[in-house]
């Protein structure tokens, strides 16, 4: 008995770009994707990218043959763009060639899959790769968005946080330093930083913002060398009421008995020391 397809699940209502792929696929990915969830029929490089450019895509499904090469020039403009990078990206293909596939990784593809395809197989592959991007929202979350951005060949999608981060970390002590600044900042628009944002890291370009003050208020909080009102300011924050709250809400303890905790901690190891 022929196993059925579950449907997979995406967050929001994403939907899915099927890019110059063949009319008897659609109904294929069409009965595997859950309810409400279509997927968009796209033919054309510049149509696809201004639909990316308003849509909130979960995944993007190329077909590429011989004849059918638009799907690399897709890929090259997605992977090579910093505000559009993290959408992950496959490839659809009937030719089980080694060069090809190379050619498909190497402009940026998150996979490649060569027909015939088990449909159940495909949409497992595909599940991954959306939840594998929930996995990474995730990480950011718990992070706090803390990313080194010195590793080597760093992926893009982290490139675009490091971005992000460096921008917000030259601003962090103006107060008045927001969305539309940033947006600015970064060439793109405040709709491409909070969708962007909040599909990568789950939270919303304010609460990114915020979140960052509080990591640096954080740093400095832990060199124990300034007063909780020098922190407050220096992290951007204008109100050091506000500055308490959002520090308890995010650490459990205010920033007072945090401080505190890095003294107690340095003189109990001094003390220590002495007595041996």
């Amino acid at each position: 008995m022929k196993n059925s397809v579950k449907p997979f699940y995406f967050e929001d209502k994403h939907i899915v770009m099927l890019f110059d792929t063949k009319e008897e696929q659609h109904g294929c990915f069409k009965m595997a994707l859950s309810s409400g969830h279509k997927p968009m029929v796209v033919t054309d490089v510049n149509e696809a990218l201004e639909s990316i450019g308003r849509k909130n895509f979960s995944l993007i499904i190329a077909d590429i043959s011989e004849s059918q090469t638009n799907g690399y020039e897709l890929c090259e403009k997605i992977k090579g763009n910093l505000s559009t990078c993290h959408i992950p990206f496959v490839f659809i293909s009937a030719q089980n060639s080694v060069e090809q596939m190379i050619q498909g990784y190497e402009l940026g593809a998150d996979d490649y899959i060569t027909k015939p395809f088990d449909e159940k197989l495909l949409m497992v592959r595909l599940n991954r790769l959306v939840q594998n991007r929930k996995r990474i929202r995730e990480k950011y979350r718990k992070q706090s968005f803390v990313i080194e951005p010195r590793e080597k060949d760093i992926p893009k999608d982290k490139k675009f946080i490091s971005s992000v981060r460096k921008v917000l970390e030259d601003n962090l002590s103006d107060p008045d330093f927001n969305v539309a600044s940033l947006s600015e900042k970064l060439n793109i628009s405040t709709t491409q930083v909070y969708r962007i944002l909040k599909n990568m890291t789950g939270h919303t370009p304010v609460e990114f913002i915020r979140n960052v003050r509080l990591q640096n208020a954080f740093d400095m909080l832990n060199q124990n060398k300034f007063s909780v009102t020098e922190v407050c300011y220096h992290s951007g924050f204008n109100n050091v009421s506000y500055f308490i709250k959002c520090f308890k809400y995010m650490f459990g303890v205010t920033p007072g008995h945090f401080r505190n905790k890095i003294s107690n901690d340095i003189y109990d190891e001094v003390m220590c020391q002495n007595q041996i």
